[in-house]
């Protein structure tokens, strides 16, 4: 991920594929350089693309080539400063710099080249980020700039969603943004046909495949949340027991319930 994070009570710093590594991730605070698709924070960028070179890839950027990918509609400031980063700063030797979605098609046409869209070179790419979707046309192996529409919505307003009805209906987990998001990765799918999903979701008992389990960190035993295996419990068949138990309570010495005799 394209951010640096500071563990609770830690005064070291985590960047990038170093996250992973963290093995108590609760309150985990998380630094981000873009917002909304736009780099707003360079010199933390900088930082990042530094770790990366250097420890991850292991390259000199004054001996390669650099392919970087941006939003549609890039500020000039911000492309003014990415020039100066990449060239003067980094020093490579050249850059291509185009959108996800030019990239995208192209590999398609190259994977499918008999199919329709690929001869005739045109497509819509749908483009879902962090903070923002863009729905971007192609004609020709270009991109339609006209036609671009863009919506500011992505998997971070998903998130926030989902941390407000886990603290609505269970625990507050609204500053368990990286829990949250962990459990929206292994858990939540695209439903192809949402009234077939939800069908699926109501079935009662071990048949039901879209109820899961998963098990939050408790900081000792357990420091990062993992999904369950095996058949989720069913909550309501559990409220259904607790009720019967209830009554066997009722049964006990406490009230016993006495027979009565019928007179000859």
């Amino acid at each position: 991920p394209n951010c640096i994070a500071k563990p609770k009570g830690e005064k070291r710093t985590f960047a990038c594929e170093e996250i992973a590594s963290i093995k108590d991730i609760s309150s985990l605070n998380l630094r981000r350089p873009v917002d909304r698709g736009y780099v707003v924070n360079w010199d933390l960028q900088r930082e990042i693309w530094d770790h990366i070179f250097k420890k991850v890839l292991k390259i000199n950027p004054k001996q390669c080539h650099l392919v970087l990918t941006e939003a549609p509609f890039n500020l000039p400031a911000c492309m003014a400063e990415q020039d100066d980063v990449i060239f003067n700063h980094f020093g490579f030797k050249s850059a291509l710099i185009c959108t996800p979605a030019s990239l995208v098609l192209s590999q398609h046409f190259r994977d499918h080249p008999d199919t329709l869209n690929a001869q005739a070179r045109c497509g819509v790419v749908v483009d879902v980020g962090f903070s923002f979707a863009h729905a971007v046309p192609i004609f020709d192996g270009r991109v339609l700039r006209k036609g671009v529409r863009r919506i500011n919505l992505g998997g971070k307003a998903l998130t926030n969603y989902l941390k407000e009805l886990v603290s609505y209906r269970q625990w507050n987990m609204m500053d368990e943004y990286v829990l949250m998001d962990d459990v929206k990765e292994r858990l939540c799918y695209v439903a192809g046909d949402a009234a077939a999903e939800l069908r699926r979701a109501k079935v009662r008992g071990p048949a039901n495949e879209v109820n899961k389990e998963y098990v939050l960190p408790d900081g000792v035993s357990v420091l990062r949340g993992y999904v369950r295996q095996g058949p989720a419990k069913d909550p309501d068949a559990e409220d259904s027991d607790d009720d019967e138990d209830d009554d066997d309570d009722d049964d006990g010495e406490g009230g016993k319930r006495r027979k009565k005799k019928k007179k000859k």
